[in-house]
């Protein structure tokens, strides 16, 4: 009678256990976009150190740790900065499998180098392991380049500006942990403002030399350099602005198979939407200010944007219109920089996205070889006085055994063998 309450007790026990055991995986049902990673760089000198910082999507507080990106040299990492000048750099990118962060930056300590620098591409992992491995060579030391895109964490495509604003300059390729790019496009797409991969194709964002619009490379991920056709220009009606930046290409109106919506960061947020034949500019919202970077996602049927503006806020923007129609943007402001730190670019964390206190380098370890000569067993203390070894009352004195404590040494143990040979009169 009297055990009842006690398992009342231990059931009310299990049941407090198994709610908090389930918290957890009620948090992880989110969804792999309940998180963003910014870039956050130190505005204190002109080339800044990078940090890979969470922030949620609803503006509720991140505790996972920050991510530091190399500064010096380190093992086989090489350093990668930002310089803080350059708005338009330092973009973010999650791969096409979700697996992976990817961003381009100077292979230069802070506060230092030249213009004529080469450029380092960092590739981040769920954990937060950094691989900074990668460079560019002298593809884009004319200016910068500006973002970083793969599928799939080990082919890679960097957009920038060229060293010389010629041929081949705007798309190229390495595969990860190599040195030596090669040239993704024509001669005629000579700036590249920003990479990014939807749907399985490539694209890019060519700015300020012709052609100048959005173009997409080849057809789904090119095995070759492949040429590029125009995906829409600013040729397009209604669409009046100066500059194609940062841009995202969603699937909003069931109507319309495959992209429908494009948004263009051009003084403000630029939309586009397309009919299933043409493309239609909807006017831009200079309201929201200069937008660095962005990503977003599709939900309920709307747009959802996660924007850096200015360089010092993360902002979250709900385009409430239908896909054809002028935005209607709502916004929240979800982060500011703190002081002596800028913002750049931003985009989901990778699944699984926990970043641990790790040194921002790969650390392989140093084996010493393996001995060959067999293994000595452990000697027993001596006496300090005497320097005679202790006696024992564990096992039988040293004079039962032979003079050689070698024959004592077999698979047998010492002891249970010493102990055999005196019973059987040895």
């Amino acid at each position: 009678m009297r055990s009842r309450p006690v398992v009342a007790a231990l059931a009310t026990t299990l049941a407090l256990s198994t709610a908090i055991f389930v918290a957890p995986q009620s948090a992880a049902a989110a969804g792999p976009l309940a998180d963003l990673v910014l870039v956050e760089a130190d505005s204190a000198s002109t080339f800044g150190a990078v940090s890979l910082v969470t922030a949620s999507t609803d503006g509720t507080p991140s505790t996972k740790n920050p991510v530091p990106l190399p500064t010096t040299t380190q093992a086989r990492n090489n350093p990668l900065t930002l310089n803080i000048s350059e708005s338009n750099a330092g973009h973010l990118n999650r791969s096409a499998d979700g697996r992976y962060l990817t961003i381009g930056g100077w292979n230069r300590e802070p506060g230092t180098g030249s213009s004529s620098d080469n450029h380092s591409v960092a590739r981040v992992d769920a954990r937060g392991g950094v691989d900074t491995t990668t460079t560019l060579g002298s593809s884009f030391s004319r200016e910068f380049a500006n973002s970083v895109v793969s599928p799939d964490g080990q082919t890679l495509f960097a957009s920038g500006e060229g060293k010389d604003g010629s041929t081949n300059s705007a798309l190229v390729r390495v595969q990860f942990g190599g040195n030596t790019p090669d040239a993704w496009t024509n001669s005629l797409m000579r700036s590249g403002s920003t990479a990014k991969i939807f749907g399985g194709n490539l694209y890019v964002a060519t700015t300020w030399v012709s052609p100048y619009g959005i173009a997409k490379i080849g057809d789904g991920i090119p095995a070759a350099p492949a040429p590029y056709t125009a995906f829409f220009g600013n040729n397009v009606p209604g669409y009046f602005g100066s500059g194609m930046g940062d841009f995202t290409l969603l699937d909003l109106n069931p109507n319309v198979p495959g992209i429908d919506t494009a948004y263009v960061a051009d003084d403000g947020i630029m939309k586009l939407s397309f009919d299933g034949t043409n493309w239609t500019g909807q006017g831009t919202t200079r309201q929201l200010g200069r937008v660095d970077s962005f990503t977003a996602r599709a939900v309920d049927g709307h747009a959802e944007l996660f924007i850096v503006r200015a360089g010092n806020q993360l902002v979250r923007v709900t385009d409430t219109a239908a896909s054809g129609a002028v935005p209607v943007y709502e916004e929240q402001v979800l982060k500011t920089a703190a002081a002596g730190k800028v913002f750049r670019g931003v985009d989901f964390a990778p699944e699984g996205w926990n970043p641990k206190l790790a040194p921002p380098h790969r650390r392989t370890r140093s084996r010493s070889p393996r001995s060959t000569a067999p293994a000595t067993p452990p000697s027993r203390p001596r006496s300090r006085s005497s320097g005679t070894r202790p006696p024992t009352t564990r096992t039988v004195a040293r004079s039962s055994c032979p003079a050689t404590r070698s024959r004592c040494r077999p698979a047998t143990p010492p002891r249970v063998a010493c102990a055999a040979r005196r019973t059987a009169g040895t």
